[in-house]
């Protein structure tokens, strides 16, 4: 629940802000996750923790998409 939380009060900062988001499809528990997104002509890519269900994912995001793949060997959920 904290982590949920403290992903929603990062986006509600983010989004006060006027900056854009995108929302991907985690591929642990398959639950929607909105998600910062860069300026254009950026990547980021980060490893993530679910605030779902706890597994580790990478997330490769840019202005108009965002990757989620589940890390190999990763045991939660």
């Amino acid at each position: 629940m904290r982590l949920r939380s403290e992903h929603d009060s990062y986006l509600a900062h983010w989004k006060a802000a006027g900056k854009p988001t995108l929302t991907a499809t985690m591929p642990c528990c398959r639950n929607a996750l909105e998600v910062a997104a860069p300026p254009s002509g950026r990547t980021w890519d980060s490893l993530i923790t679910c605030p779902h269900c706890g597994a580790l994912a990478m997330q490769v995001v840019t202005r108009d998409h965002v990757t989620m793949r589940r890390l190999p060997g990763d045991k939660a959920r």
